[in-house]
């Protein structure tokens, strides 16, 4: 574990972190512990920062070794030879614990391409003959991707009747009654 608590500030400054658990204790640093803030034990409260480089002013410390959660963190300038209530706060954020790392966010989790597939082909209804009658309790209709666009090639229109037939090309899904509008596109619903 290193540098995971981080602080964009001035170059050239002392500053130390200050790590909090959900219900507002504070890391002693001496006893290894949250513990209920004390002003007597601020000296204590302290994880040691060290800015990266000659003058970047990003300035980085380590995550204590704590249970995984959400911990509140706040960044301080120290200004005299020991922490001090009265030291400047010049960062606050949160940190979402492992244990032993910072959760990432932000990155989805990534099926592979077997998983991408079933999902697709359940989804879509692809590559499953008679899914009409599925076993997974789910209907296929004519408003369904599958039901309508795939089987479309198997739809005829006649007398103002379009229909669609089934996964096995000869029996009938459903009908639909077609409107239509001379002056308009040449269907103009289904009901």
């Amino acid at each position: 574990m290193a540098n995971e608590l981080q602080c964009d500030h001035t170059t050239g400054h002392i500053v130390y972190f200050q790590v909090r658990n959900s219900v507002g204790e504070i890391w002693n640093t001496v006893g290894l512990a949250f513990e209920s803030y004390l002003t007597a034990n601020v000296a204590e409260y302290d994880i040691a920062a060290t800015e990266q480089g000659t003058g970047s002013g990003i300035y980085v410390g380590s995550m204590p070794v704590v249970t995984a959660g959400v911990y509140n963190v706040v960044a301080k300038d120290r200004a005299g030879i020991a922490p001090a209530e009265s030291d400047a706060t010049v960062g606050v954020g949160t940190i979402d614990w492992t244990g032993t790392a910072v959760v990432t966010t932000g990155t989805p989790m990534q099926a592979n391409a077997t998983e991408r597939n079933k999902i697709a082909d359940h989804v879509r209804r692809r590559t499953q003959p008679n899914v009409e009658a599925s076993s997974d309790g789910d209907s296929l209709d004519l408003s369904s991707e599958y039901g309508f666009i795939q089987q479309a090639q198997e739809s005829a229109v006649a007398v103002g009747v379009l229909t669609v037939k089934k996964t096995d090309g000869m029996t009938t899904l459903g009908t639909k009654t077609v409107t239509s509008d001379a002056a308009a596109e040449p269907i103009t619903g289904l009901s």
